[in-house]
């Protein structure tokens, strides 16, 4: 025997010692000839006579402890399930507070289904945690991949989530819908597959934006005042020395796969969790520019001094001065730097955080640094 074959009979050996359900949780691929496989096909019948009784129940209770039971975790009397419910495990399901099921709902849930606070799910609805490969040779292995629903989502009747997907915070999927890629947060999706319809203002969001540009329209403010206090000289006097006249110290050096040239970095107010904001001051040096980017939530630009240059993937290049604003719409490519005569200190503000801060993509080439168009 060969030593590849001698080492795959003893990882074939190894995964068949260690328990399937265990497998399975942790996303391993079981093929039909798994020396544990019928434990599944014993375990969906151990869990269809809990089921027997508690889609005959009647008192909400009685539900919740059957389905306690059948998931092996404590059920919140919060929650409410109209029953028939079909479960072909049980023991990969986590439901959170104020969740509620509609009638006629099924869960496949080997590959894990995590439902969290505020959830609701409409009639009819599949959650389907498992799938098995395209291939035909291949195709009695099954394939299992977590789900996981997000607070206060509501997924409408009769729409299915394949296995894998996370439907984000707020979301709504839409009646009849098949989800097969994951969902951002405060969004409506709907169709086969599933694509945004429109996005969600929530209360949160709106208080956040609010917040955000008052913090913006008061720095701006302070800028300006202490920008009055100074005096003023030439934009190359201070890229001689940019320390005696910029308003923030020079910061760290970026780094030089996200950028062309010499840009620094200095961090003005930290992300946290209370206005989940990020803002900051680059300098750059002549002719430096960063690499084509996005941000998830947008950005906002304002220049403190000297001249640059920034573009919207599709759309010509703009000059920018002293005292610009500009907003970048969320995920959309961007890039921003200075010109080749002169440098260019700017602040950033990037909101609602929690969605991510930035995607560094590829440079920005000479041809398109000099391009008008």
């Amino acid at each position: 025997m060969d030593k590849a074959e001698n080492q795959k009979r003893q990882n074939n050996s190894s995964s068949e010692e260690r328990d399937i359900f265990n497998r399975l949780k942790a996303g391993e691929t079981i093929p039909p000839k798994d020396a544990q496989a019928n434990r599944m096909l014993e375990a969906s019948y151990s869990t269809k006579k809990l089921l027997v009784q508690m889609n005959n129940a009647t008192d909400p209770k009685e539900i919740r402890d059957l389905l306690s039971q059948i998931t092996g975790s404590e059920i919140d009397e919060s929650v409410a399930v109209f029953t028939p419910l079909y479960i072909n495990y049980g023991k990969h399901i986590k439901i959170g507070k104020n969740v509620f099921i509609n009638f006629d709902c099924v869960f496949l849930d080997l590959g894990g289904i995590t439902i969290e606070d505020g959830v609701l799910i409409a009639p009819k609805v599949s959650l389907l945690s498992e799938g098995h490969p395209i291939s035909p040779d291949k195709r009695h292995s099954l394939v299992p991949k977590p789900i996981h629903i997000k607070k206060n989502a509501w997924i409408g009747a009769n729409a299915t989530i394949l296995h894998g997907v996370t439907i984000g915070e707020n979301s709504v999927v839409a009646a009849g819908s098949v989800v097969s890629n994951d969902v951002p947060d405060n969004v409506v999706v709907g169709g086969t597959p599933a694509k945004i319809i429109k996005k969600i203002k929530t209360d949160k969001m709106r208080t956040i934006m609010r917040t955000t540009m008052t913090f913006a329209v008061a720095l701006i403010l302070l800028l300006g005042q202490a920008c009055n206090t100074k005096k003023e000289k030439k934009q190359e006097n201070m890229a001689s020395n940019p320390s005696e006249e910029a308003i923030f110290p020079k910061g760290e050096l970026g780094l030089a796969k996200n950028f062309t040239g010499n840009a620094y970095n200095y961090g003005l107010v930290a992300n946290d969790s209370i206005y989940n904001t990020l803002v900051g001051n680059v300098y750059f040096e002549k002719s430096a520019r960063s690499n084509w980017h996005l941000h998830p939530s947008g950005q906002i630009l304002i220049v403190l001094d000297g001249e640059g240059y920034h573009q919207l993937e599709g759309q010509p290049r703009q000059l920018m001065k002293k005292g610009d604003v500009i907003k970048v719409p969320a995920n959309t490519r961007h890039w921003h730097g200075a010109t080749e005569n002169k440098s260019l200190t700017q602040m950033y503000i990037l909101p609602k955080t929690e969605n991510g801060f930035v995607t560094w993509l590829e440079p920005v080439t000479d041809e398109q640094y000099t391009s008008k168009n």
